[in-house]
């Protein structure tokens, strides 16, 4: 009995391990009959287990079992060979720095043309390993590869290492990682501005924005190279960063979700010219000082002949980002012959490019006229014209005793009439517009001529309130010829 419960156990054993031929010899005999063998499993034994009754020997009274454990044949065995398998993969053919690579695909068993679930996907690219994904219920994938990769073109490589009856399977995807473009747009726009990233230069174009494409996600340093800058009728300086940064540098992140935004200082070049009020150019030799103001409260203070670089423009920022503001200027003062010959602040100008403001002075004319009191025929040769700041000018007279002095400073003048003598001769004047200014002179010939004219006069207001004066002094006159006339006959 012990042995046909070893028997059946060494029977499930070789089943579950193996189905494969099996024999088991039976226990040899007993001493007592050497010459007698169990029987053995032949070859062509039926397709079944078959236990063979036991063999008694009576000579021995011992029992020998027989057992016969016959293996199926491989026709009636399921020995199941590997499945191929085959994977696939899309994606995006170009994604932005730093942007997510998104790749899918489906895990399939080509004999029975279904997805294959619950398997890992591995993905490398260059020998770099990407990631994992794991196939779900019906053997679709989905990985989004956040790496950080540079710039360029890429061939991704997903990978199935196979499983039990599973074989390995790969595919590939060639996609491209674009560079990306990094602006910097200047405030106002400046063409030919010079700016340096990661050791490489570009410069502005027309519209003011500069772009160079960078092929490495991360910070960068960027500076504005405006000693590069080559402009004759414009300087520029450096004002801010639409930050809170006052330096021709600033540490930027690539890549950027804003233009960058570079606030500058313009200057341009001013030609000042003078007229008068009649638009007749005014000799700038003249013109002692000049002061203009701008409108952020700067003074600049010029002389005959400067032509200045002014501010033309600040940048400001606002919610919206940087913004450019014109610079106005007024004209504080001209002065002329040490008068101011412009009203403080009335003429006003913006500095653009190659730019002459027209400055109109206030200068008047001065008309002098000579006369004779008396007589009113001319008189005088010249005139002296003493100027507000104490200088004096001579000017001939003409036949007539006429003269025009133009492009006079407003002021007080005073006026001297030379080549004559009498009363009258120098008169002040308030010029604050064209004038006339007519000189009558009281001369001594009027003077001697007044004189007789005034003893004349009150004689004969005398005798024609007394005529017996007259009679008197008729009588006397004769009576005096006579005697006259006997000292002479004696």
């Amino acid at each position: 009995m012990i042995k046909r419960l070893i028997a059946a156990l060494v029977l499930s054993i070789l089943l579950v391990v193996g189905m494969q031929w099996v024999s088991v010899t039976p226990v040899n005999a007993s001493p007592l009959s050497p010459n007698k063998n169990l029987p053995s499993v032949a070859s062509s034994a039926p397709r079944s287990i078959d236990v063979i009754q036991s063999s008694f020997y009576k000579g021995n009274l011992i029992a020998q079992p027989s057992i016969h454990i016959i293996a199926p044949s491989s026709a009636s065995l399921d020995t199941k060979s590997p499945h191929e398998v085959a994977i696939n993969m899309v994606g995006t053919d170009q994604v932005k720095l730093t942007s997510p690579i998104i790749l899918s695909g489906v895990l399939k068993d080509l004999a029975t043309g279904q997805g294959i679930p619950d398997k890992t996907i591995s993905f490398s690219t260059f020998g770099i390993v990407l990631g994992q994904a794991r196939t779900g219920n019906s053997g679709a994938y989905k990985i989004q590869i956040t790496k950080d990769l540079p710039a360029g073109k890429y061939q991704v490589t997903a990978s199935f290492k196979g499983a039990r009856l599973l074989t390995p399977a790969s595919t590939a995807f060639s996609f491209e990682i674009l560079p990306a473009a990094f602006k910097v747009a200047t405030v106002p726009a400046v063409a030919g501005v010079t700016f340096q990233m990661d050791g490489q230069q570009f410069v502005s174009g027309q519209d003011g924005t500069a772009s160079i494409n960078v092929k490495q996600a991360g910070q960068y340093r960027l500076d504005v190279l405006l000693d590069r800058y080559n402009n004759p009728s414009e300087e520029v300086q450096f004002g801010r960063w639409s930050v809170d940064f006052y330096q021709p540098y600033r540490n930027v992140q690539v890549p950027a979700d804003t233009i960058i935004q570079v606030g500058l200082n313009i200057f341009h070049k001013i030609n000042l010219k003078f007229v008068d009020l009649e638009g007749f150019a005014v000799d700038p030799s003249r013109i002692t000082s000049i002061s203009i103001r701008s409108i952020q409260g700067d003074v600049f203070t010029l002389k005959p002949g400067d032509t200045p670089w002014l501010p033309a423009s600040r940048t400001a920022r606002y919610q919206t980002g940087l913004e450019k503001t014109d610079l106005l200027y007024s004209v504080n003062s001209v002065t002329i012959d040490g008068s101011n010959v412009v009203n403080s602040a009335q003429q006003r100008f913006f500095a653009k490019a190659d730019d002459t403001w027209s400055i109109s002075l206030l200068l008047f004319s001065l008309h002098i006229t000579a006369r004779d009191a008396l007589l009113a025929s001319p008189t005088g040769r010249s005139v002296e014209l003493v100027f507000p700041n104490g200088q004096s000018m001579y000017y001939s007279l003409d036949q007539l005793g006429r003269l025009d002095v133009h492009a006079l400073a407003r002021g007080i003048y005073h006026v001297n009439l030379l080549g004559t003598n009498g009363l009258g001769t120098s008169t002040p004047v308030a010029l604050s517009r064209n004038q006339v200014v007519n000189l009558n002179i009281i001369t001594r010939m009027d003077m001697l001529a007044f004189g007789f004219v005034s003893i004349g006069v009150a004689l004969g207001l005398i005798i024609y309130g007394r005529p017996w004066l007259l009679a008197f002094l008729f009588r006397r006159k004769r009576y005096s010829s006579r005697q006259m006339g006997k000292d002479f006959g004696s």
